[in-house]
């Protein structure tokens, strides 16, 4: 009897960290689901309801990455390139390590929408993000000349050949 009292007590204690824990862990189940039927969803090009799915996922799990992911590429995919870019806007500060792919892809994203301010400015903070990445130059050169700018096009392209004087694509450029 003792025992039993003893590890009844042990459990009343234990109980808040336990039903804390299940109700974690249920949490994360529901949000894989969630992200799981959003991505079938996208397949089967339902971008509306699978857009619907991933909003539900990131109010149970605001600021997760792979979500914030599967919700610029699926914005994507339906052809709302402003909210596209407004997702990878979101992943440049939430995932760092690849804010250089991110803000390539929201100056890509910005070009295609014909907004050239905007497709410069990601251009310039991609170039400061990665000073010796010829990838920032080029693109700040594309957006250039694509925008009517071709004395700043080459004058990105002379600071690029600067940067990296070996690089024979860059000189042919």
């Amino acid at each position: 009897t003792h025992a039993r009292r003893s590890a009844f007590r042990n459990l009343r204690y234990r109980l808040p960290s336990l039903h804390h824990h299940m109700r974690k862990h249920a949490i994360l189940t529901s949000v894989l689901l969630l992200e799981l039927l959003a991505l079938l969803l996208a397949q089967k090009h339902r971008f509306t309801e699978a857009s619907k799915s991933l909003e539900l996922a990131m109010r149970a799990a605001p600021g997760d990455v792979r979500l914030v992911k599967a919700q610029a590429a699926i914005t994507e995919q339906a052809g709302d390139m402003a909210a596209a870019a407004d997702q990878y806007r979101k992943l440049v500060t939430l995932e760092p390590r690849s804010r250089s792919a991110h803000l390539e892809k929201i100056a890509r994203i910005e070009l295609e929408l014909g907004r050239g301010q905007r497709a410069r400015e990601a251009a310039e903070s991609l170039i400061q993000a990665s000073p010796s990445n010829l990838a920032g130059y080029k693109l700040r050169a594309e957006i250039a000349f694509r925008t009517g700018e071709p004395a700043v096009g080459l004058e990105t392209l002379r600071h690029a050949v600067r940067i990296a004087p070996r690089d024979l694509e860059v000189r042919l450029q």
